[in-house]
C-alpha cells in the first residue's frame, strides 16, 4: 500500500488526483470516486490516503483508497511492501471519457466491426451503452 495526499477533487466530475508521499518527481495519481473503498462517493482535497496503483492508459491510477488520519502508519507488513504495479489486459479501459469522446469510439467500434448496421441502429446501440457507461460513471458530461 502507497500513501499520499489527495491535491484536488471534483466532486461534479467525480475524479481527482493523489499526489504520493515520500515519492520525489513521480506523476500523480489519478482518482476515480469508483476506487474508493469506503462507499464515498468523493474525498476531500488534502485528505491523507492509502491506496493501491495499476497502470491506466494514461498513467497510473489508484484503487483500494481508504481515508487514513494524520497520524496512523500502515502495518509493517504492507509499508515496506514494493509490489510492481500490475499492467491492465489489453484492452480494458480505466480512464474516464467524456461523453463526446465515448460516443464517438462507439460509432467507429460499431461501423468498423458491423458495416451492415444501419444509422438508427448505430444510434440505439449507442445510446444504451451510453447509459450504462453513465450509470457506471465511466464518462462525464
Amino acid at each position: 500500500m502507497l500513501t499520499g495526499r489527495v491535491i484536488r477533487f471534483d466532486e461534479t466530475r467525480r475524479f481527482g488526483f493523489i499526489t504520493q508521499e515520500n515519492a520525489t518527481g513521480l506523476q500523480d495519481v489519478f482518482l476515480h470516486a469508483n476506487g474508493l473503498v469506503d462507499g464515498s462517493t468523493s474525498v476531500a482535497a488534502g485528505a491523507r490516503v492509502a491506496f493501491q496503483v495499476m497502470q491506466g492508459q494514461r498513467g497510473p491510477k489508484a484503487y483500494d483508497v481508504r481515508v487514513i488520519a494524520d497520524d496512523e502508519s500502515l502495518p509493517a507488513s504492507h509499508a515496506d511492501e514494493q509490489r510492481p504495479v500490475p499492467a491492465l489486459p489489453e484492452g480494458d479501459m480505466c480512464d474516464v471519457l467524456t461523453r463526446a469522446e465515448l460516443t464517438a469510439e462507439l460509432t467507429e467500434l460499431l461501423l468498423v466491426e458491423t458495416p451492415s448496421l444501419t444509422g438508427s441502429q448505430i444510434v440505439e446501440l449507442r445510446t444504451a451503452l451510453l447509459g450504462l457507461a453513465k450509470s457506471h460513471d465511466w464518462v462525464i458530461d
